[in-house]
C-alpha cells in the first residue's frame, strides 16, 4: 500500500456532486498560523484538502481550524476560488508553495520531491485560475451533475419568476403595473423582459423615453 493510500485508509471527506480528485502529493508539512503538520495535500477540481495524521511535535495543540476525525487525522480545506496567487520557492533541497487566499489566509506547503511538486503546482494553477487555463468552471460541472441526478427540485433558470415576485411584493395595490413591452428586449436590451412601472406611465411613453 502506498504512503498516500495508507494515510487515507479508513478516512474520507465529503465531495460535492461533480467533484473529482485531480492530483495529490506527500507534503513534509503545512505551515499556517504558526502551526506545522505533515501529511498529504490533495487537489480536486473544486478545492485543496490537506490531510494530516498528527501534529509534528506531538505536544503542540492542534489549531481549531483543522477538523479532527476519530483517527486523529486533521483536515484543512479551502476552495480553489479563494486563491489569489501562488508562489513557488526553493530552500535547501525542498520546494514550498506559498498560497495567498482572498480571505486573508496564507498557507505554506513544503515538499521534498521537487519533480513531483512541479507537476502538482501546474495542476493547481490550472484549476485555480480556469480563465487562463481554459478549464471548465466547477460551477458548471456541479450544476450539470445536480440536474442529471435530480438533486435540484427545479431548474435554476426557473427559480425566479418576475411576475410572481412582483405579486409577492404587492406592488399592484400601490400604483404599479406590469408591462411586457420589453419581452423581445428591443426597448432596452439591458433591462428585464417584464417590467413594473407606475400606472400613469404608458407603454407609448416608455418607447418615447427609451
Amino acid at each position: 500500500m502506498s504512503a498516500y493510500s495508507s494515510l487515507l485508509s479508513g478516512h474520507a471527506y465529503r465531495k460535492l456532486p461533480g467533484e473529482e480528485r485531480v492530483d495529490h502529493s506527500l507534503a513534509s508539512h503545512v505551515t499556517y498560523g504558526g502551526h506545522h503538520l505533515s501529511g498529504v495535500i490533495e487537489l480536486t477540481n473544486f478545492q485543496v484538502v490537506f490531510i494530516a495524521l498528527t501534529n509534528e511535535s506531538g505536544s503542540v495543540r492542534t489549531p481549531n481550524f483543522f477538523r479532527s476525525s476519530e483517527k486523529k487525522r486533521y483536515l484543512l480545506k479551502f476552495p480553489l476560488g479563494t486563491i489569489r496567487n501562488i508562489d513557488q520557492k526553493s530552500n535547501q533541497g525542498s520546494i514550498s508553495l506559498h498560497i495567498n487566499c482572498k480571505d486573508i489566509r496564507e498557507l505554506v506547503f513544503t515538499f521534498a520531491d521537487c519533480g513531483r511538486t512541479n507537476e502538482f503546482l501546474e495542476n493547481l494553477k490550472a484549476y485555480a485560475f480556469p480563465a487562463l487555463s481554459k478549464k471548465t468552471l466547477f460551477a458548471y460541472l456541479y450544476g450539470a451533475k445536480c440536474i442529471a441526478n435530480n438533486i435540484f427540485a427545479t431548474d435554476g433558470w426557473d427559480v425566479y419568476n418576475p411576475e410572481e415576485e412582483y405579486h409577492r411584493q404587492n406592488i399592484f395595490t400601490n400604483g404599479w403595473r406590469i408591462t411586457k413591452i420589453n419581452t423581445d428586449y428591443r426597448l432596452c436590451d439591458t433591462y428585464p423582459a417584464i417590467l413594473a412601472v407606475p400606472w400613469e406611465v404608458t407603454d407609448e411613453l416608455l418607447v418615447a423615453c427609451a
